[in-house]
C-alpha cells in the first residue's frame, strides 16, 4: 500500500497544481516547517537525509535545491531540518536516506512512503519523524557440481499472503557476479522467498530454484528480515526436466491476434510465459507444476483506433466508462488448466468464446436509519475466492453514493467474497457488516457463486454497535511492549473473510484498542512480527495454537484483556 499512498500524493499535487494555475490565486507564504529525523526506536539522529516538500500549489522554491517541482534540504548532524517561506496549504513530505525505507511520525503506528502536511496561515509546524532501516539478502549461487553460477537472476519475493495470493512482482532483483555472489539491498522488513532463475547453459535448461534448493515456492523456506538485518541465503541450483507446450487457438477472425500466457496456479512465481500469436503457440522450458493457459483476443488496429476516437469524444463522462466495460466484455477468451510433469505437451487446442458477465445492483443501509449520514466514503469490494484464471481474478469495486445506492458492478462467473472498505476511515471505526443478502440468499461472511445470470440484487446492512477490546501488551517480566501487533482472529470457519480479522498495534506504553469488533468469538495474539498478513495463513496459526487468548464479544460490549508478547517470527 505505501506505493498507492505515495501515488495518491503525487496525483493530488498534479491536479491541485493545475487548478491553482487556472485560478491564479495568491498564496500566503509565511509558514515554517521544521523537524527532527531519528532512527526508529532510538534517539539516534539520521544525518544527511534528504527531506523534500512538494506543494499542492505548484513547485515554488524559496530555498534549498529544486527537485522536480519540490524543495529539498538535508538534515544536519542532529537530524534537524527546516523549510522557511512555505506556502500555507497542503504538502507531501518525503524523507530519503540510503539504508532506510519507510517513515512515520513518532505518535503514529503506521509506516508510510510519504506523509501529508496541511499548514494553516502563519503556522510554525515542528515534526518528529522516525525512519525504518531497510534490510538486505546476500549469498552465493552454485550449480550441482558446486561451481559458481554467473549472471543468474536472483529475486526477493514477498512471502506475505493477501486474499489468498502472494505478490507476483519481486521486491528486489539482481544478477550474480563472476563468483556467483549477489546482494539485494533496500528491502522493507518482512518475510521473503529467494528465487533464482537461469536460462540455457551448455544446452541444459535450469528453470527456477528457491532457497535453499527447492523447485517450487510451496517447498521453499522463507527468510524473516527485521529492520536493519542482513540475511545470508546460499542456494544450490538443481536442473529441471523442462517441457515444451504447443497448441492452437480457435475462434480468431482473419488478421486477429491473441495474447497467450502460461501462469502458475495460485500466483506462486507469477506469469511464467507470455506471447502473441495469430494461430499456433509454443512455450519452451516450462518447469513442472500446475498452470492455467490464459488466452484472450486482441483488438485489431482499426478497432483500437475506433475505440480511441470514441473515448476522446465522450469527454470523460459515464458513457466513456460504459463503453470501455462493454469492450472488455466483448473480448473472446479462454482458460485451460494444465499440469506439466516434465514431458512435452503438443497440439493443445484452445477455443475462444465470449464470457458471460452478471450485473450486480446493490444498496447499503444502516441498521438504524440516519439519512444525514453520507455513505459515499465507503466502497463495496467483491474479492475472487479462486484466482487461478484471468476471469476469476477480476475483483469488483462498487462505489457507494451518499444515499447508499451502489454503482452497478459486472462480474464474470466465479466464486467471490464481499466486504466493505472505508476510503476515509475516520467516523467509521465502530461499524461492521451485520448482514448481506444477495439474490434473496444470505451471503454474510461466506463465499457465494456468480453463475452468469443477467442481474442480481443485493443489500448490505451496517451496524454501528461494534464491540471493543483494550489492554496492555507486556513481556514475561511485565514490561509494556510498544509497536506490538495485536490481532483478533475469528473462528476457523470464518477465516477466509479478511475484514473479520481485527488488527492494531500497541502504543509507546504498550496499550492497544480494537474497535468495530463484530459480535463473535475471537482468539487474541500479540506479536513483534514483520509480516502482519501471516495471520491469514492456516499453517502459521497452527504453530500458535493454544498460545492465544479466547474472547467472546457481544454487540456494543467493551472488554479489557492483557496480552503476553509471543515469539511469532521464529522459522
Amino acid at each position: 500500500m505505501p506505493i498507492k499512498i505515495l501515488s495518491s500524493y503525487l496525483l493530488c499535487l498534479c491536479v491541485a497544481g493545475s487548478l491553482y494555475a487556472q485560478e491564479e490565486k495568491a498564496v500566503v507564504k509565511d509558514c515554517v516547517v521544521s523537524g527532527v529525523v531519528t532512527k526508529v526506536g532510538t534517539a539516534e539522529p539520521v544525518r544527511r537525509a534528504l527531506v523534500t516538500m512538494m506543494s499542492s500549489r505548484g513547485g515554488e522554491t524559496a530555498e534549498g535545491e529544486e527537485i522536480k517541482g519540490g524543495r529539498t534540504v538535508k538534515t544536519d548532524g542532529a537530524g534537524h531540518f527546516e523549510f522557511r517561506n512555505v506556502s500555507c496549504t497542503e504538502h507531501a513530505l518525503l524523507v530519503e536516506k540510503n539504508g532506510y525505507n519507510r517513515l512515520r511520525a513518532t505518535n503514529s503506528r503506521t509506516w508510510l512512503e510519504g506523509m501529508s502536511v496541511t499548514l494553516k496561515p502563519a503556522e510554525d509546524l515542528h515534526l518528529a519523524i522516525e525512519l525504518e532501516p531497510s534490510t538486505v539478502i546476500s549469498g552465493k549461487v552454485i550449480d550441482e557440481e558446486g561451481e559458481p553460477m554467473m549472471m543468474a537472476q536472483v529475486s526477493a519475493v514477498s512471502a506475505s499472503v493477501a486474499n489468498g495470493q502472494r505478490p507476483m512482482v519481486p521486491a528486489g532483483s539482481v544478477t550474480t557476479d563472476d563468483r556467483g555472489e549477489y546482494r539485494i539491498f533496500g528491502l522493507p522488513p518482512g518475510r521473503y522467498f529467494v528465487k533464482v532463475e537461469f536460462g540455457n547453459r551448455m544446452r541444459m535448461s535450469y528453470g527456477s530454484t528457491y532457497y535453499p534448493n527447492a523447485k517450487s515456492m510451496e517447498q521453499a523456506i522463507p527468510l524473516t528480515l527485521k529492520p536493519g538485518l542482513e540475511a545470508r541465503a546460499d542456494i544450490r541450483f538443481v536442473a529441471s526436466h523442462l517441457a515444451r507446450v504447443t497448441g492452437h487457438i480457435q475462434g480468431l477472425r482473419e488478421g486477429e491476434q491473441a495474447e497467450v500466457t502460461l501462469t502458475t496456479v495460485g500466483g506462486y512465481g507469477g506469469t511464467m510465459h507470455e506471447l502473441f500469436t495469430q494461430d499456433a503457440f509454443k512455450f519452451e522450458a516450462v518447469v513442472p507444476g500446475d498452470y492455467v493457459v490464459l488466452a484472450s483476443q486482441l483488438p485489431t488496429q482499426a478497432e483500437a483506433e475506433t475505440s480511441s476516437q470514441g473515448d476522446a469524444g465522450n469527454g470523460g463522462d459515464g458513457g466513456e466508462e460504459s463503453a470501455v466495460e462493454h469492450q472488455v466484455e466483448e473480448i473472446l477468451r479462454a482458460e485451460v488448466p494444465l499440469k506439466v510433469d516434465g514431458a512435452n505437451i503438443d497440439n493443445l487446442e484452445i477455443t475462444l468464446s465470449k464470457p458471460v458477465f452478471t450485473s450486480l445492483q446493490g444498496v447499503v443501509r444502516l441498521e438504524q436509519a440516519d439519512a444525514a449520514i453520507d455513505l459515499s466514503p465507503l466502497t463495496v469490494m467483491f474479492i475472487p475466492e479462486r484466482t487461478n484464471g484471468a476471469l476469476e481474478s477480476q475483483s469488483g469495486v462498487g462505489m457507494i453514493q451518499a444515499n447508499g445506492v451502489v454503482k452497478g458492478v459486472r462480474l464474470p462467473a466465479g466464486a467471490y467474497r464481499l466486504m466493505i472498505v472505508a476510503r476515509e476511515p475516520e467516523g467509521w471505526e465502530d461499524y461492521y457488516t451485520k448482514s448481506v443478502q444477495l439474490g434473496g440468499k444470505d451471503a454474510t461472511d461466506v463465499v457465494f457463486e456468480v453463475q452468469g445470470s443477467s442481474s442480481i440484487s443485493y443489500e448490505i446492512v451496517l451496524a454501528a454497535d461494534g464491540g471493543s477490546v483494550d489492554g496492555v501488551v507486556a513481556d514475561d517480566s511485565g514490561k509494556p511492549i510498544a509497536d506490538a501487533l495485536v490481532v483478533g482472529v475469528p473462528r476457523a470457519e470464518l477465516r477466509g473473510q479478511p475484514d473479520l480479522f481485527q488488527k492494531t498495534t500497541s502504543d509507546s506504553n504498550g496499550r492497544f484498542r480494537l474497535r468495530g469488533v463484530k459480535p463473535g468469538t475471537y482468539t487474541l495474539y500479540a506479536c513483534n512480527i514483520v509480516d502482519n498478513n501471516r495471520f491469514m495463513e492456516a499453517g502459521f496459526l497452527h504453530e500458535l495454537e493454544n498460545q492465544g487468548i479466547n474472547l467472546s464479544v457481544d454487540a456494543g460490549e467493551h472488554k479489557s484483556q492483557s496480552l503476553k508478547l509471543l515469539s511469532c517470527d521464529q522459522e
